[in-house]
This record gives structure tokens, sequence and C-alpha cells, in this order.
């Protein structure tokens, strides 16, 4: 399934917003959230809904201090 940026865009939006609603510690979903807002640029040049679903395994999120 190929994918733009603006898909791309829509899908972490939503799981952003959805994990600030849902996410039992609200202070690492904020830093999540961030984390994927930070990576959405870098799969600019992706357009396979499965390579960016399996990406988080390649590059995970390095949350916490």
């Amino acid at each position: 399934m190929a994918i733009d940026a603006a898909v791309q865009k829509q899908v972490v939006g939503t799981l952003v917003r959805d994990l600030d609603e849902n996410y039992v510690f609200r202070d690492v979903a904020k830093e999540i959230g961030a984390e994927l807002d930070k990576k959405l640029s870098s799969y600019s040049d992706t357009t396979s809904a499965r390579a960016i679903a399996h990406s988080p395994y390649r590059a995970p999120l390095i949350v916490g201090s």
C-alpha cells in the first residue's frame, strides 16, 4: 500500500493524540509523541505503509533521561 506525506502526517498525528489521551504514564506519552514528530521527516522518502510500520523496530525511540 502506497502512502504519501499527508497520510504519514495524519497517521503519526493520530498516534500521538491517542498516546496523549490513553497512555498511563502521561509524561512518557509526551516524550514518545515528541520523538515520533521528530522522526516524521525521516519517513519522507518512504511511500510503503509496510516499511513505515516496521521502521520503529529498526530505529527505536529513546525516551527518558
